[in-house]
């Protein structure tokens, strides 16, 4: 009876152990995940003010600024790639989204040719380091 305790207990020190250590992995990799997530809406978001016909300069200015602010936290969010391919995917979206802020489009056309740009630039990225 006591082996079968003790075996008991081992096996739920065990499982509790394991699922506090896979926690605690999944938690480590928060961040990347956020900043993709993230940039995926706001890029999301402007396709379909693209669809939708709303393509308002303010608001896509704004969708724009985030999207900038994101591309910056791209390199600290994944830290263990350090590769010049990477960096200039990186670099790459930042030029792009920064001439697209200098004149930010005003109709969906214009919207949709900057949309279909950036997201060619995180699919390129994301084909090579998904």
């Amino acid at each position: 009876m006591r082996i079968a305790i003790a075996i008991l207990l081992g096996l739920a020190i065990g499982v509790i152990g394991t699922a506090m250590t896979l926690n605690a992995l999944r938690q480590a990799s928060a961040f990347p995940r956020g900043v993709m997530a993230v940039m995926q809406h706001h890029l999301g978001s402007l396709r379909q003010a693209t669809r939708d016909g709303r393509c308002d300069a303010g608001d896509s200015q704004r969708r724009l600024q985030s999207l900038r602010m994101l591309a910056e936290d791209i390199a600290p969010a994944f830290p263990g790639i350090d590769d010049p391919v990477f960096r200039d995917y990186t670099v790459s979206l930042i030029r792009q989204i920064d001439v697209s802020l200098a004149a930010v489009p005003d109709d969906c056309s214009a919207l949709e040719a900057v949309v279909s740009d950036i997201g060619s630039r995180c699919s390129a990225c994301h084909r090579d380091y998904r």
